[in-house]
């Protein structure tokens, strides 16, 4: 899950702008704004990975967040008691962030 800015930017270097997007590219690779997160493949993609609501699931296991380290505030304030984040990786001006629930009982209280 990414912003479309780090959408963009991302697939820039998979892909140069001035191509079309290759088939089966949205599967792994899931925007949180603009009009991609609409998009057949994208909906499939989340189907598959048992994401109902993209940023509340973020803290799921099976889901890593490219730059966007401040998303915790805005969990904490409309879903859940306690998250942290953790840097995994930083390539360039990419980071990786895993989003986790602090408190173990609120995640079963979820049912997750």
């Amino acid at each position: 899950m990414l912003s479309m800015n780090a959408f963009m930017r991302f697939s820039h270097h998979r892909n140069p702008p001035y191509l079309a997007t290759p088939a089966g590219s949205f599967k792994r690779t899931v925007s949180f704004g603009y009009w991609t997160p609409y998009l057949p493949e994208v909906t499939d993609a989340l189907n598959e990975f048992y994401i109902t609501n993209p940023i509340k699931d973020v803290i799921k296991d099976n889901v890593i967040v490219l730059n966007e380290p401040g998303l915790a505030g805005f969990l904490q304030r409309h879903y859940y008691d306690s998250v942290a984040v953790d840097t995994l990786k930083s390539i360039g001006d990419m980071t990786f962030f895993k989003y986790r629930l602090v408190n173990s009982s609120v995640q079963q209280a979820e049912g997750k």
